[in-house]
């Protein structure tokens, strides 16, 4: 019997869950507000073309849509990690990515 196994035993343990998802709203927001930043100024544009179009209908149009599907995210995610047995693993990795885009965002900004 092997000690590494996959998927990990990683049990929806929701002490860690709450973390990760006050992670992805920081995150969310944060990446927001280095985005809005760097397409004002010029130094570069937003890659997502659904987040694109929003931001050419408007500022406060990009804001609301960003905040609402990362709130969707989060609400789907609390009704969700019941059922699904390795959600937290789930939101980990996307936590992990969502740390590589709003930093490499800040790395441009500097």
């Amino acid at each position: 019997m092997s000690i590494l196994r996959w998927p990990l035993p990683i049990s929806n343990n929701e002490p860690l869950l709450k973390k990760l998802l006050l992670a992805l709203i920081l995150l969310n927001i944060g990446d927001m507000v280095f985005t809005l930043w760097g397409v004002r100024t010029g130094i570069f544009v937003e890659v997502n073309p659904l987040m694109r179009w929003c931001l050419n209908q408007g500022m406060s149009f990009f804001v609301l849509v960003k905040t609402g599907l990362c709130f969707q995210f989060v609400l789907g995610s609390i009704l969700m990690a019941k059922k699904v047995r390795y959600f937290a693993l789930l939101t980990s990795f996307i936590v992990l990515i969502y740390s590589v885009v709003v930093i490499r965002s800040v790395g441009l900004l500097i």
